[in-house]
């Protein structure tokens, strides 16, 4: 089965800017959520877990630290690596989170910082899939 990455978020123009820019060719395919109650529906039913969750901060229906405790209540979903990923960083501490490996990624406004962002998020997928045959 091909790896993935679950991406929430809310807002178009973000998803539109990833698909674009997304280290493109990569060798990693997205599969994209509207909000964290999505991502857990799709979690529940899904065949093949994620390699890594990218997700939102500030997302209306439900945050992305909402979204990670969520996740963290289901010891399936403790070893998929989290991203957050948001304009507002500064905010967020990162010892909320407990079992999980949860990182913070400020969302990038320039190509370089996108390349930056795309190694980093392709990294944290790698890490997910070895983690997963390694359990």
């Amino acid at each position: 089965m091909e790896s993935y990455i679950a991406y929430v978020e809310d807002d178009k123009e973000d998803v539109e800017i990833f698909q674009e820019l997304f280290c493109s060719p990569s060798p990693v395919a997205v599969k994209y959520f509207t909000d964290g109650a999505q991502l857990e529906q799709h979690l529940s039913r899904a065949a093949q877990l994620p390699c890594l969750i990218l997700l939102d901060i500030s997302n209306p229906v439900q945050s992305g630290t909402e979204t990670v405790r969520l996740l963290q209540q289901h010891p399936a979903y403790q070893s998929i690596p989290v991203i957050l990923f948001s304009s507002s960083v500064k905010s967020i501490r990162l010892d909320q989170f407990q079992h999980t490996d949860v990182s913070i990624l400020e969302k990038p406004s320039s190509l370089k910082e996108w390349e930056q962002a795309c190694v980093l998020i392709n990294e944290g997928c790698k890490r997910g899939q070895q983690q997963k045959f390694s359990a």
